[in-house]
């Protein structure tokens, strides 16, 4: 039996890769009120002390985070072509000089 070669755009080796660099990144705290620029994925992690979630509190404690109660994407809203960054260009083809 031949093992099947890596793949590493597979999505599951994808998914892997995008894990390992996720979990990779310093962690932060999250305050009420923080808005996120563009688009992303986070992880919230649990570090209090209610009984039922003891045993993922300790895998996140003393500065270590591994395992995120909550992994999510975030997905930037639509920007009106008027706020859009390129909206106050001047149109190369009407210009005056």
């Amino acid at each position: 039996m031949s093992e099947t070669p890596y793949n590493p755009l597979d999505k599951k080796n994808l998914g892997i890769s995008v894990a390992d660099a996720m979990l990779a990144r310093p962690v932060s705290p999250l305050t009420p009120g923080d808005r996120f620029l563009g688009a992303g994925i986070y992880a919230i992690y649990y570090v209090g002390d209610f009984p039922s979630y003891a045993p993922v509190a300790e895998r996140n404690h003393d500065g270590r985070f591994e395992a995120p109660i909550y992994v999510g994407k975030a997905i930037p809203l639509p920007v009106p072509v008027e706020e859009a960054a390129w909206a106050s260009l001047p149109d190369p083809c009407c210009s005056e000089d």
